[in-house]
């Protein structure tokens, strides 16, 4: 007997589970809670979806795939994420995208179909695709389901699966593993300037300003490079800087190339102050500084339009993976809910209080941006196309009050109205949606978003 309880208590059945408890009134409070997280996820998903068939219970259909390695929270939303949108797309396992259809004595083509969001209680399907009953025991929290398969090729364990967002209008693929690789198109030589260094005169000239910038030389170090190298080449060159200030005047024309910073007041009361406070912001545009990426014929050629969902095959199940920004669940609902002639153009900002950095006289905590759409080892290099910094956040320092919590609010408070500043264009745009020529020559109609925000702020 267990310790504490009565040795005459009865037990009753749940009306709810059809389970005896002792303790019977919180069993039924606990057993509501379940349903009605079930309940709660079921109506929500049933609002996302137009509802298409199940076909679980084809004889081709895939065994369960493993929820995702996340929170319930993520679960159900990968449940309410099942998508609305898709129709049975077709692919045959020889035939690449874009071929031409296949021919009537070829194999059927491969059918990727998402099922159905209500677990099916079929006697076919509930060994392998769904509890045998809906209830808060035995399936407290919706789970994800890999697609169905029709007329799939012979499958080897490890292999990939891809299915495109219907918007991409690309069928679904198949690869095994040594040949999965993400296809980046190659840039076309066209696009390619003869004299990338402009608006510096030759090649020879960029290099040295480069130099400059990156051992941080002064005027008169400058100076005596220049006069160093002049003694040492005889005759023509392209070399052509003679001061510091040809170096200044080719870095003040390269600056026009890109959205330059710009000088905003943050102006805010603290207290019972008769006067505000004011702070310098210093930042470009961040919308702007994307569209300068993209107008690169170079780097418009990679960046990444559509989502798409990722599956590894371990020689039973589809299982996903999230390995790039366009691979999880907020870019697919994103390009789902905005028009369906639209491009989603994705940021990650960051910005972080412990890295103070200094830009002439000023100081700031600087915010970092990249764009999401490119590949990872374009964006998180060091090179063009890569991190860039957008802004300095400013420093609001007060001896008397640090420490204290209406002192530490005042300053994110100024934090937060430079974030609407950098932002303001995202904003705008982000409803509207922006007309745009690319680099790659193609029109779009861009809404931009930050699907990444990190912010690193005082707590106290």
């Amino acid at each position: 007997m267990a310790r504490g309880r009565k040795a005459n208590a009865t037990k009753a059945v749940c009306e709810l589970c059809n389970t005896e408890f002792a303790n019977i009134h919180s069993h039924r409070r606990a057993c509501l809670r379940k349903i009605k997280v079930v309940g709660d996820a079921e109506e929500l998903a049933e609002h996302f979806r137009a509802g298409p068939s199940n076909p679980a219970s084809h004889p081709y259909a895939a065994p369960n795939a493993r929820p995702p390695r996340a929170s319930p929270l993520f679960q159900v939303a990968d449940y309410m994420d099942e998508d609305t949108e898709t129709q049975p797309v077709n692919l045959d396992d020889s035939q690449a995208i874009g071929d031409p259809a296949p021919a009537p004595n070829r194999p059927p083509p491969l059918v990727a179909v998402f099922p159905d969001s209500t677990p099916d209680t079929s006697t076919e399907a509930s060994a392998s695709s769904a509890p045998t009953s809906f209830t808060a025991e035995n399936f407290p929290l919706p789970t994800f389901r890999a697609p169905t398969l029709v007329n799939a090729p012979k499958l080897e364990e490890d292999d990939f699966l891809t299915v495109h967002h219907p918007r991409s209008q690309l069928p679904p693929t198949i690869h095994h593993f040594n040949d999965f690789v993400r296809s980046v198109p190659d840039v076309d030589p066209s696009k390619l300037s003869e004299t990338p260094w402009e608006p510096f005169r030759s090649r020879v000239d960029f290099e040295f300003a480069d130099f400059t910038q990156k051992t941080s030389l002064n005027q008169g170090q400058i100076d005596e490079l220049i006069g160093l190298i002049s003694r040492i080449v005889e005759g023509p060159s392209d070399f052509s800087f003679k001061s510091s200030g040809d170096v200044k005047g080719a870095w003040e024309t390269a600056a026009h190339l890109s959205p330059p910073y710009a000088h905003h007041t943050v102006s805010k009361t603290y207290k019972k102050e008769a006067e505000p406070r004011d702070f310098s912001f210093h930042c470009r545009p961040l919308f702007e500084w994307g569209l300068s990426l993209l107008a690169d014929p170079i780097l418009a050629s990679k960046f990444s339009w559509h989502a798409v969902r990722h599956y590894k095959y371990d020689g039973n199940i589809w299982e996903r993976f999230i390995d790039e920004p366009n691979t999880a669940d907020a870019w697919w609902n994103l390009e789902s809910a905005i028009p369906s002639d639209g491009s989603p153009l994705c940021f990650e900002v960051y910005a972080d209080k412990t890295r103070l950095s200094s830009f002439g006289t000023q100081k700031g905590y600087p915010i970092m941006a990249r764009v999401a759409n490119l590949p990872g080892d374009i964006r998180n290099g060091s090179g063009y196309g890569g991190t860039e910094i957008v802004g300095f956040l400013p420093i609001v320092e007060s001896e008397a009050e640090e420490g204290k919590k209406g002192f530490t609010n005042f300053k994110r408070a100024i934090w937060h109205e430079s974030f609407k500043i950098l932002v303001h264009t995202v904003s705008q745009y982000a409803k509207t949606g922006y007309k745009f020529q690319c680099g790659d020559d193609i029109e779009r109609i861009l809404y931009p978003v930050i699907i990444i925000l990190v912010a690193d702020y005082e707590e106290q």
